[in-house]
């Protein structure tokens, strides 16, 4: 088990570092292109490196590291979505005909960044909650779930049910019961739906809600 765990944390510490080393690659690619070029954005593949890089240092217990990576990464998300909603306005204001295109491709960039902004405030949510920051982690799954409502209507989907336990889990610990209940009912559904009543996921959260109800008495 020690040669395990050591050839894990080994693992983590390069794959840390390589992330950390396209960071560095990026922004130095990025400071020379916009040399005299105020208006070049934040680069995407930044925001994804340094998500990953986050759940490096979760998964090393480094939650100060955790979140300035994810912080990090959810501004650069949050400036290119702002940018891309800005180009969008400006091409529905100018009705050019050969800007269409360039809309749809607009549009499509502007979800894939939702969806990431999504990822990372999932994950932002469950570094909070395990550092006690109860309301913290709550605004974070709260907004992570509301833009994945938005992008992808679908409510069946188990990136939703993950975010709702870290949620219930949260409101339970801040000793708000009954959202606690009501936050693992909507992912029991989830569960039910995908893995039907038998299934290991299933059992987990009506023990996580038998804890809430028994709490609440």
């Amino acid at each position: 088990y020690k040669d395990d765990e050591e050839k894990m944390n080994s693992e983590l510490t390069k794959s840390f570092k390589a992330f950390e080393t396209g960071v560095d690659i990026e922004r130095s690619v990025a400071s020379k292109m916009s040399s005299g070029n105020d208006c070049l954005s934040p680069n995407l593949f930044e925001a994804c490196c340094l998500f990953y890089m986050g759940q490096v240092c979760h998964r090393r217990c480094e939650h100060d590291k955790t979140r300035e990576n994810l912080q990090s990464a959810l501004r650069i998300f949050r400036s290119e979505g702002r940018k891309r909603l800005d180009q969008l306005k400006q091409a529905s204001d100018e009705v050019q005909p050969e800007d269409t295109y360039a809309s749809g491709r607009i549009v499509k960039e502007l979800e894939v960044i939702h969806l990431w902004a999504a990822k990372v405030l999932h994950q932002l949510g469950e570094s909070h909650k395990e550092m006690g920051s109860y309301s913290d982690s709550i605004e974070c799954c709260v907004e992570s779930l509301k833009i994945r409502r938005t992008q992808s209507p679908g409510v069946n989907r188990l990136s939703n049910a993950a975010t709702l336990t870290i949620l219930a889990g949260s409101y339970f610990e801040a000793e708000n019961y009954d959202r606690s209940v009501e936050y693992y009912a909507r992912c029991l559904r989830i569960y039910l739906n995908r893995y039907g009543k038998e299934s290991p996921e299933v059992a987990q959260i009506l023990i996580f809600m038998g804890r809430s109800f028994s709490a609440n008495e």
